[in-house]
C-alpha cells in the first residue's frame, strides 16, 4: 500500500509541475500598428496607447519596451496583468525636426507565451512653413543714399632691394 500511495503522489505531482510548466499568460493586442497620418512638426508630441489584455491563464510581467530610437518614449503597466484583465503600451512620438514620414516599432518583452511582441507607429511630419511676407517696395530713403568715395592721392609704391649692388632713384633700366 505504501509503494502505491507513493506513486500516486508522485504521478500527481509530476502531472501538476507539467501542467504549471504550460499555463501561460498571452498577450492580445486590439491592433499592432497605428497610423497618426499627418501631424504638424511644432505641434508637440503626439501618442497612441496600445490596449491588451491576458488571454491566457497566467498573470503576465512586462519587463521592458525597447523604442527603435529616442525619438519615441514608451510607457506601460507596471503591474502584473492577470487573466483577462488588461493592461496598455504607451507610445510617444516627437516630430519636432523630423518632417517625413516616419514608422516606428517598440519591442515588448514579458512572460506571455511569445516573449517578444512588437507594435508600431506610423505617420507623416508636415513642416511649419514660415509665413511668407511681400518684397518691400523700391522705396529710398534718405539714409540709404550712397555718397560716393572722395578720391584719395594716389601712392607711391615701396621698393626693396634685395640684390647686392646700390639702388639708385630715378635711375632707368636700359
Amino acid at each position: 500500500m505504501y509503494k502505491t500511495m507513493k506513486k500516486g503522489i508522485l504521478t500527481s505531482l509530476f502531472s501538476l509541475g507539467f501542467a504549471f510548466a504550460f499555463a501561460q499568460g498571452v498577450i492580445t493586442f486590439e491592433k499592432t500598428t497605428h497610423e497618426f497620418g499627418d501631424v504638424k512638426e511644432t505641434g508637440g508630441p503626439i501618442s497612441h496607447d496600445f490596449k491588451f489584455k491576458n488571454t491566457g491563464d497566467q498573470p503576465i510581467i512586462i519587463s521592458n519596451v525597447q523604442a527603435s530610437c529616442g525619438c519615441t518614449t514608451p510607457d506601460w503597466t507596471k503591474t502584473p496583468v492577470a487573466p483577462g484583465q488588461s493592461g496598455l503600451i504607451k507610445a510617444q512620438y516627437n516630430p519636432l525636426g523630423r518632417p517625413g514620414q516616419f514608422n516606428k516599432s517598440l519591442t515588448i518583452t514579458s512572460n506571455s507565451v511569445e516573449a517578444t511582441t512588437v507594435i508600431y507607429i506610423k505617420g507623416n511630419v508636415v513642416p511649419d512653413v514660415a509665413p511668407t511676407t511681400p518684397a518691400a517696395s523700391p522705396v529710398t530713403t534718405p539714409a540709404q543714399i550712397v555718397k560716393p568715395a572722395t578720391p584719395t592721392a594716389p601712392t607711391k609704391p615701396a621698393i626693396k632691394n634685395t640684390g647686392k649692388k646700390a639702388v639708385k632713384k630715378g635711375a632707368k633700366k636700359k
